[in-house]
């Protein structure tokens, strides 16, 4: 084990509508699968190998492409999935979207909560105790304003499309682009809504924009491509 220096930092974040995957099936191995594109928005599954069978309602995918159904009736069933994804820069498919690394960044910040309630009875002996309930997450980051790139983003805000982003912790890789198995770097990747944009200059400073991001859905720890 060692010391990590974050000057090996990076952000990504998509940019475009993406490339629509109308129907995909796979096969479950132990209740999950890998789609066969990652930078993926899942928008529907369906347990069976057509997008005709019932709408599976207890599912969850990680950007990365992992899929894992709930509420299936085999660890080993088939299924049938809907979703777009993107391409990274300079990859096949770019054309609809891509994932990007936006310019400027040197500062980001993630927060995982977890809210509980109070369980407390007469049995607990005056000692408080808790259950946990719901989890989620915020991010904000910080970058100096780019010319031009303030306009992607801020179009980002009040769509109702989430948007993927990355927040690497070593953006040791330079081969992104180069092929499907080229986005390496230890990161934690998830679906945000953009909250905020808040620019800001002083006379004697580069002029800085601050973001805040607020999750939906599981934020995930990648190691790999």
């Amino acid at each position: 084990m060692a010391e990590i220096v974050g000057k090996i930092g990076g952000f990504y974040a998509t940019s475009g509508t993406g490339t629509e995957q109308a129907s995909e099936s796979h096969i479950l191995s132990t209740g999950f699968a890998w789609l066969s594109h990652k930078n993926v928005l899942v928008t529907n599954v369906y347990v069976g190998s057509a997008a005709t069978s019932a709408e599976s309602s207890r599912w969850y995918c990680t950007p990365r492409g992992k899929l894992t159904i709930i509420d299936r009736t085999s660890a080993t069933d088939w299924f049938n999935a809907k979703y777009r994804w993107w391409a990274e820069e300079g990859e096949t498919g770019s054309s609809k979207g891509i994932v990007m690394q936006r310019g400027g960044f040197f500062n980001w910040s993630i927060d995982n909560t977890c809210d509980t309630v109070e369980t407390t009875d007469f049995d607990d002996s005056g000692v408080k105790q808790y259950k946990p309930t719901l989890t989620g997450w915020t991010a904000a980051a910080e970058r100096h304003w780019i010319t031009g790139e303030g306009i992607g983003l801020k179009g980002k805000m009040g769509s109702g499309v989430a948007m993927i982003v990355k927040f690497y912790v070593e953006d040791i890789d330079t081969d992104k682009g180069i092929g499907s198995t080229s986005d390496t770097g230890t990161r934690y990747e998830g679906f945000a809504h953009l909250t905020g944009l808040s620019p800001s200059t002083a006379v004697d400073t580069l002029t800085n924009e601050s973001l805040t991001f607020q999750g939906t859905g599981r934020l995930a720890y990648e190691a790999g491509a």
